[in-house]
Parts: C-alpha cells; sequence; structure tokens
C-alpha cells in the first residue's frame, strides 16, 4: 500500500509542478504582451519597466506616445520634459501623445515623463544618424 501511495503521489506531484509551463504550450489568455516592440508611429521605441515610449522626431521637435506592455495607449502623463545638449522644453498633452517644440531636434535627447497615476520614466535616445534619421 506504501509503494502506490507514495508513486501516487510523485504522479500528482509532477503534474502540478507542470501545471504553470502548459500555459506557454497550449496559449496564454494574452499572448501579445511584450510582444510588439515596432514602433507604431515610425519613430525610434524604448521600454522602461512595462511601459513602452515611442519619440518622432519632427520637423519643429518631438512627440513622445507611452503604451502599456499591450501597446495600449497610456492616459498621456500630469507633465514631462525633453532636454537637448543646449535646451530644453516641456512635454504638453495634444491627444494621446505628448509634444515638444525644441526645433531641430536631430541630436541626443533625454525625455523624461510623468504619468497621471504618478509613476515617472526618464530615457536617453541617441543622436539621429543617417540622411532619414
Amino acid at each position: 500500500m506504501k509503494v502506490a501511495e507514495t508513486v501516487g503521489g510523485i504522479a500528482l506531484g509532477l503534474v502540478l509542478a507542470s501545471l504553470p509551463f502548459l500555459r506557454y504550450r497550449f496559449g496564454d489568455p494574452h499572448p501579445t504582451a511584450h510582444a510588439d516592440h515596432t514602433p507604431h508611429r515610425g519613430g525610434e521605441l524604448v521600454m522602461v519597466g512595462d511601459v513602452h515610449l515611442e519619440l518622432v522626431r519632427q520637423g519643429d521637435g518631438v512627440m513622445v506616445c507611452a503604451s502599456d506592455a499591450y501597446r495600449r495607449p497610456i492616459e498621456a502623463a500630469a507633465a514631462g520634459a525633453v532636454r537637448l545638449s543646449d535646451r530644453a522644453a516641456p512635454l504638453v498633452a495634444s491627444g494621446d501623445c505628448l509634444h515638444a517644440a525644441v526645433g531641430d531636434a536631430d541630436g541626443p535627447i533625454e525625455v523624461t515623463v510623468r504619468f497621471a497615476d504618478g509613476r515617472e520614466a526618464t530615457v536617453g535616445f541617441a543622436e539621429r544618424s543617417g540622411p532619414e534619421g
């Protein structure tokens, strides 16, 4: 009787231990979380924790768009700033993105975004290279 109980206990333990891994084989309820790292607006994309920040350099400045792990837009921000080597400008919410008028924005840029929920993210973007950036 002891052998049957031991074998049954081991079998049950193996089944229970494999359950967390079965979701990878048979599908996760949210299979696209952290899977989409393409810039949706043609800019430069980075992740800060679970937040995607996309920086789009425009003729008169920059646009910063934030999205969550599933690439759903995050409420723009309570505040933010863009800092270049020789100047800085506030980020202003417009639609689901933030905009800053900094003029020529081809150099290195540091962006700080303070989200409405109190989180803050600061990230640096390298100098734009090549004719198209």
